[in-house]
């Protein structure tokens, strides 16, 4: 995972470890969701910090609900005073 000997990484391979997009990485960079530095051209993140970002990031058994289970019906927009708008197939 580590690009150069001292323990930082270029964005293209902090994108790679955590299985993003290059541009996706850029974006959380400049969100400040991951802190990077740039001493010279490029851009350098610390390895400590990317892998404490995917350890955030990883899902635990356990800790996702499902979601509730999807009406099979169509959705109605509107209130109790009127019959609404219906979504879904014309029919």
């Amino acid at each position: 995972m580590c690009d150069v000997d001292d323990g930082s990484l270029s964005v293209q391979g902090a994108a790679d470890a955590c299985g993003m997009a290059y541009r996706t990485m850029l974006g959380m960079m400049r969100r400040g969701d991951l802190p990077a530095e740039k001493p010279g051209k490029e851009w350098r993140l610390r390895r400590t910090d990317v892998e404490a970002f995917i350890e955030r990031a990883r899902v635990k058994l356990g800790e996702v609900k499902a979601a509730p289970p999807r009406s099979g019906g169509r959705v109605r927009h509107g209130n109790s005073e009127g019959p609404g708008r219906c979504l879904g197939p014309r029919g």
